[in-house]
Parts: structure tokens; sequence; C-alpha cells
């Protein structure tokens, strides 16, 4: 079954900037997205999950493992310079600066 999903993120503000830590484990790096326009920050991904045991025979019978697309939206203030975004992604926990 794939769905969507919403990964936790936790914002922290400094005198600075804004720092967005999103949770994603097990999320290509490839399928993340992230945006700025409008004062508005997107961050789109999708985790897909293999099922597979090698073998053609057999059936699942039970899945627990969340799969499928997510998006979170965070309204910016007005001074953030949306060209001076930054993430970085390591040990599945993306962080967006």
């Amino acid at each position: 079954i794939t769905a969507s999903w919403t990964p936790a993120v936790d914002v922290h503000e400094t005198k600075d900037s804004w720092e967005f830590t999103l949770e994603i484990p097990g999320v290509d790096p490839a399928q993340v997205e992230v945006t700025a326009e409008a004062r508005v920050l997107k961050i789109r991904g999708e985790k897909a999950i293999v099922r597979t045991n090698g073998e053609e025979e057999g059936r699942w019978l039970s899945t627990e493992r969340i799969s499928g697309a997510f998006e979170r939206s965070f309204r910016l203030p007005a001074q953030v310079r949306e060209d001076a975004i930054e993430a970085r992604y390591a040990q599945g926990v993306l962080t967006v600066t």
C-alpha cells in the first residue's frame, strides 16, 4: 500500500537563520525537492519500499513500514533570503537552513 505520510519536523530559530530538521529515513535524497517561492518553503519527497524476499512466490502477511509521497510547507518571514537556502541530508535526517 502506497499512501502519503507526514514526516516530523523540528523548527529552530537563531538570530541569523531558521533551521528545519526532518526525519526521513530510507528516502533517497534524489527524491527530495526543496523550494522557496513567495515566502513559502516547500519540502517534498517520496519514500519507496521494495518488498521482495528474492523470490516470486509467497504473499505479504503484514507490512508496517511507511512509504509514499510527502510534502511539508512553511510560511517564511519577509527577511529570509530565498536564494540563500541550503539543504543537507545525512543518516536519514534532512536539514534545511
